[in-house]
């Protein structure tokens, strides 16, 4: 009995010193990256609510029929307007967002092809 009430805390101690250990460590803290897919006609998520720093990453699917770019039609300001090549496969594009606002991008080619973002300071 003993033996078994010995190992268990060996466990429980043993799990928080684990724990304790990941949180502290880089690897365990949130990525800020954030990935955006681009498809026929549509961005995928939509919209996204970010931390002022975080890099966004478009990546084409490899599955398009049609070229698609982003565009970054609205801006807080003080932010250059920026715009990817336009490609339709194997491609991706990234940007990190340093100033807190709303940024609203869209495809130059398609209608209606439009995202938000959100960064948060």
């Amino acid at each position: 009995m003993r033996g078994k009430a010995l190992a268990a805390a060996v466990l429980v101690l043993g799990g928080t010193g684990v724990a304790a250990a990941a949180a502290a460590s880089p690897s365990a803290q949130v990525a800020k990256t954030k990935t955006v897919k681009v498809a026929d006609n549509f961005y995928s998520p939509k919209k996204l609510t970010v931390a002022k720093g975080a890099t966004i990453k478009w990546v084409w699917s490899n599955r398009n029929a049609d070229s698609h770019d982003v565009y970054l039609n609205k801006k807080p300001k003080g932010v250059k307007r920026f715009q990817s090549a336009p490609a339709a496969t194997f491609y991706s594009f990234k940007r990190k967002l340093k100033k807190a606002g709303t940024y609203k991008l869209l495809c130059t080619f398609h209608e209606g092809m439009t995202m938000r973002i959100d960064v948060k300071s």
